[in-house]
């Protein structure tokens, strides 16, 4: 691989980290909004990703390390909040079994 191709790897790759802060962040704002979120592009979207950096050299992990390790951060905030969200939903769920029962 000449070092232009390199480049244009990693401005790829770059590009593509953009992308997937960019769902991650749609999706948290929509869940602080209170809305269902439909992760699916987001899957596709982080596998594509992965595929990209494993075929990275070596030597070039370094230059998108804070953007990868940025990204996973913002993937476990938003892991947090679909639990919240979830176990949120699951005690409504349950408070309305309990008054339906007369509890």
């Amino acid at each position: 691989m000449n070092q232009q191709t390199a480049k244009t790897d990693l401005a790829e790759i770059l590009d593509e980290i953009d992308k997937v802060d960019s769902v991650i962040a749609t999706a948290r704002r929509l869940l602080a909004e209170g809305k269902m979120v439909d992760l699916s592009a987001l899957e596709g979207k982080v596998k594509g990703l992965c595929k990209k950096i494993e075929s990275m050299a070596p030597g070039d992990i370094s230059v998108i390390d804070a953007a990868v390790v940025a990204t996973r951060h913002n993937l476990d905030l938003l892991e947090n909040e679909l639990t919240a969200q979830n176990e949120s939903i699951s005690g409504d769920i349950e408070g309305d079994d309990d008054k339906a029962k007369g509890n």
